[in-house]
């Protein structure tokens, strides 16, 4: 072997492992864009799935329809609107006991958050060495100004929700 077939080897070698390198970086930012893509067509996807689900709900009724001789166009409008307004039932049933059930975390959180502080204070106390620190004063006031926020947010939102449902 001569000695300038040894660098001309080096120098291929270089290249390889530079064309690796690249054909990884570009694996990556092609792996980025594509998911990018994915990312933008969520929504798009999100509608097609819907969409999907309400044809197959609608389908039998649609069906069922057309072998009455009702007209295809007339029967997918009926089962579309069966299909919503059975819908629009199961939110009218849910809805009511989801935003109660959620009324009553937001109306016994504050003085789950004072009993919090209180019981914060009693260990500091228990142990001298955290009285003097000071630390569960600052807590005890930090939890006290969060019921206070968390009192006054369960009455805005209550406001809201009667504006909201009047």
């Amino acid at each position: 072997m001569t000695s300038s077939a040894r660098p001309q080897k080096d120098i291929r070698g270089t290249a390889q492992a530079f064309l690796r390198v690249w054909i990884v970086v570009g694996a990556i930012v092609i792996a980025a864009a594509v998911l990018q893509v994915f990312g933008a067509l969520v929504p798009v996807l999100q509608f097609l799935a819907v969409g999907s689900l309400v044809a197959f709900v609608c389908a039998p009724i649609v069906n069922a329809l057309e072998r009455r001789r009702v007209p295809r166009g007339l029967a997918a409008l009926v089962g579309l609107l069966v299909v919503i307004a059975i819908a629009v039932g199961i939110l009218m049933v849910l809805v009511p006991i989801f935003v109660q059930q959620i009324m009553e975390i937001l109306v016994v959180l504050p003085s789950q958050l004072r009993e919090l502080g209180d019981f914060l204070t009693r260990v500091s106390r228990d142990f001298t060495t955290l009285a003097s620190s000071g630390w569960a004063a600052q807590v005890d006031s930090m939890l006290s100004s969060l019921a206070n926020v968390a009192t006054n947010s369960v009455a805005e939102l209550a406001g809201a929700m009667g504006k909201g449902i009047f």
